[in-house]
C-alpha cells in the first residue's frame, strides 16, 4: 500500500475528487455499454438504472402510465415547497405542478434559481428554503412570503 493511500493524504484526494467528479468516474461516464455503467460505478447491479434502459421508448407505459402523477398533484392537501432551477431539465412539469396546485386553491411555496438538475447550487438552496419553509410550518414562524421567488446569480 501507498503512503498516499492512507491518512489525510487519501481523506484530501478523495474529497477533491469527489468534488471534481473523480477521475474514475468520469472515465466511466464515457464508458459503452450503458448496460454496464452501474457495475462500473457501484460494483454491482442496480435495478432501477436497467429497468431505465429497458424502457427506452417514447410513450412506454413504464414512463406514462406508472410514473406520471400530474393528475394527482392538484389533491394534494398538506403544504407544498417546490424549489427548481432555470435550467432544470424538469422546469417544465414542475411548473406545471405549481400551476395545478394553485388552481386547486392550494398556496405552495416556489422558488426557482440558477441551477441546473442535481446541480450543488439547486441542493443547497433546497437545503437553506427547506429549513425556512419548515420553521414556518412546524413550529409557526412567519416570514416566508408565500408567492414564487426567484434567485439570481
Amino acid at each position: 500500500m501507498d503512503a498516499a493511500d492512507v491518512g489525510p493524504d487519501r481523506a484530501a484526494r478523495r474529497a477533491r475528487d469527489a468534488a471534481l467528479g473523480g477521475r474514475r468516474r468520469r472515465a466511466v461516464f464515457q464508458q459503452l455499454p450503458l448496460t454496464r455503467l452501474d457495475h462500473a460505478l457501484t460494483g454491482g447491479r442496480v435495478d432501477f438504472w436497467q429497468a431505465w434502459l429497458v424502457h427506452d421508448k417514447q410513450g412506454d407505459p413504464y414512463w406514462t402510465r406508472a410514473r406520471d402523477f400530474s393528475d394527482d398533484v392538484a389533491h394534494v392537501a398538506a403544504p407544498v415547497q417546490i424549489v427548481t432551477g432555470w435550467y432544470d431539465i424538469f422546469l417544465p412539469w414542475t411548473l406545471q405542478d405549481h400551476a395545478a396546485l394553485v388552481a386547486a386553491g392550494r398556496s405552495p411555496q416556489l422558488y426557482v434559481g440558477p441551477f441546473a438538475h442535481a446541480d450543488v447550487g439547486l441542493m443547497a438552496a433546497g437545503l437553506r428554503e427547506g429549513i425556512g419553509w419548515l420553521r414556518e410550518h412546524l413550529l409557526g414562524e412567519r416570514g416566508r412570503p408565500a408567492r414564487p421567488r426567484c434567485g439570481c446569480a
